[in-house]
């Protein structure tokens, strides 16, 4: 059964829309809208019917973002949500935080954790099944420090969004556990440390390019690399066939290329990371956009251990004199059956996503959604996510 619900679709405009049994009266009666926790009132009134069950209303006063609202219309209480309101020009110039920094921010005494979550009334993080109450500062971010060495400590967050309670996984997350149930604090000065600085070339137009899969460059049984398949396959060094032909590493290096170019790394669906032979994946179904594949490490139970195979990995290309392209791909997310199963969607509705005027979810991409680049908080963590993984 459908219930009554508000949304704010402008800043100045309710789309109010009642369930099937409830009779809308025509009366002279203004409706009016409550700020619960300020004890304050909106005064509102009806702008027009746009069919039997749904009427816009309309206000003079700016209405807060993230607070508990409520609609009366005569003896009805009708929550008040946010719906096409994020993605206005109102909302980039009022509720966007481009310089914040996002996610667990570790040391060695104490982890900061910060997420951008304008719409939710209350967050909370789970950490190591424990449950902390974040703070809500300006511009909806929500912030927790909290003492103690947090890192390899797993976490989720649990917000209040549109009247429901949902657990969604850090964007921000630099490590997950094995096929991405849980986001993992990562201080990055424990993690191995680069060794070797990127190779120098003078000229790029004199760069020669090798498009290169993790999986596919030491899988075969006859490569003589140990750790097929993984981060680590291309650290070994001199490994040969039962008939004496480089492979790997060796070979790459033969070739006399100055690159090789990496199809994506970063956490993808629909290969099991803990049975990675029983699925094949190029890595197009991206995640988690800031932690690596743990089907390309040795040890995918073992968040960190995956940080640092990738770190070696480079660091072992870098010393033979080869620098690192990693294919990115930021246009879609992966989905199963709907966006709102994403954590993007569940943390911010309407935001990420790119919708057509009538409200339809774009799909250029031809996978089912489109990332809506041209908005502040998505080129953030598209340019905080490259700025990661340079680093």
């Amino acid at each position: 059964m459908t219930k009554n619900v508000a949304w704010i679709d402008n800043i100045y405009a309710l789309t109010v829309c009642f369930a099937d049994d409830v009779s809308i009266r025509h009366n002279d009666a203004l409706p009016y809208i409550y700020w619960k926790s300020a004890n304050k009132r909106f005064l509102a009134r009806i702008d027009k019917f746009l069919n039997d069950r749904t009427v816009q209303v309309i206000y003079e006063e700016e209405l807060p973002l993230g607070e508990q609202l409520f609609l009366q219309w005569d003896d009805l209480t009708i929550p008040v949500y946010p719906r096409n309101i994020v993605r206005t020009k109102w909302f980039e110039e009022h509720y966007t935080a481009p310089d914040e920094e996002l996610g667990a921010l570790c040391s060695i005494d104490a982890t900061t954790f910060t997420i951008w979550a304008p719409l939710a009334t209350t967050v909370n993080i789970i950490l190591n099944n424990a449950q902390y109450s974040m703070k809500k500062k300006t511009k909806g971010i929500w912030t927790l420090f909290v003492n103690g060495n947090w890192h390899g400590a797993s976490y989720q967050y649990e917000l209040m969004i549109n009247g429901q309670v949902v657990r969604v996984n850090d964007p921000y997350a630099k490590a997950m556990t094995a096929n991405s149930l849980f986001g993992v604090v990562v201080n990055l000065s424990k993690t191995y440390q680069m060794r070797v600085n990127k190779p120098v070339i003078k000229h790029l137009q004199d760069s020669i390019i090798y498009e290169l899969h993790i999986r596919d460059a030491t899988k075969h049984e006859n490569s003589g690399v140990t750790n097929k398949g993984t981060f680590l396959g291309l650290t070994e060094k001199d490994t040969l066939t039962t008939n004496g032909y480089t492979t790997a590493l060796s070979y790459i290096k033969e070739l006399g290329v100055t690159h090789v170019e990496l199809l994506p790394i970063n956490d993808f669906a629909r290969v099991d990371e803990l049975q990675p032979d029983c699925q094949y994946n190029w890595g197009y179904d991206p995640l988690y956009f800031q932690v690596p594949e743990g089907s390309y490490s040795t040890f995918p139970n073992a968040p960190i251990v995956r940080i640092n195979e990738c770190k070696q990995m480079i660091d072992s290309l870098h010393q033979e004199h080869i620098s690192v392209i990693i294919d990115v791909v930021f246009n879609h997310v992966y989905i199963q059956k709907s966006i709102d199963e994403t954590d993007f969607e569940k943390i911010v509705p309407g935001y990420y996503f790119r919708y057509h005027s009538d409200g339809q979810l774009s799909n250029g991409t031809g996978v089912g959604n489109d990332i809506a680049s041209e908005r502040i908080m998505v080129q953030k963590f598209i340019l905080d996510t490259i700025d990661y993984w340079l680093r």
